[in-house]
């Protein structure tokens, strides 16, 4: 993956119109991170975003973050504790996997839009939508 062609080859837009289709279906929140910045430990790195982005703080602590380093051409599927027991860590490596295998493939955006998708579908049977449900976390894409 090229750092200056993922960089500006994400639809902001696209993102954020899939987030919140996500959050129509579930309770839970996601956020997009892309970073900029030259990584070495990406789930290191992966974590001190969700806490800055105070995703840690949800109030069912059903947050998941998608971390992309292009530079360091790693990526990082997270998510809170509230997921910890209630899912299958292989559901989010299938995720990884398929991220990975679109970006090499150029497809940036088409594979974060499916990616978030398929997390939708997965987040809704954990943390089915509430009545009043807020939105917690901003929809956009980050990039720092």
């Amino acid at each position: 993956m090229k750092t200056e062609k993922l960089l500006f080859e994400i639809h902001d837009a696209d993102i954020a119109q899939a987030i919140q289709a996500l959050e129509q279906k579930t309770s839970g929140e996601l956020r997009v991170y892309v970073t900029s910045q030259s990584v070495t430990d990406t789930l290191t790195a992966a974590w001190k975003a969700f806490a800055r982005l105070g995703m840690n703080r949800t109030s069912l602590r059903n947050a998941a973050l998608i971390f992309v380093a292009p530079e360091a051409q790693k990526f990082a599927i997270i998510h809170d504790q509230g997921y910890v027991g209630k899912t299958d860590p292989a559901f989010w490596q299938t995720l990884a996997t398929q991220l990975q295998q679109g970006f090499r493939a150029g497809a940036y955006t088409t594979t974060l839009v499916q990616v978030i998708a398929q997390a939708a579908d997965h987040m809704a049977q954990i943390f089915p939508p509430k009545p009043n449900d807020t939105n917690e976390v901003p929809d956009t894409l980050i990039r720092d």
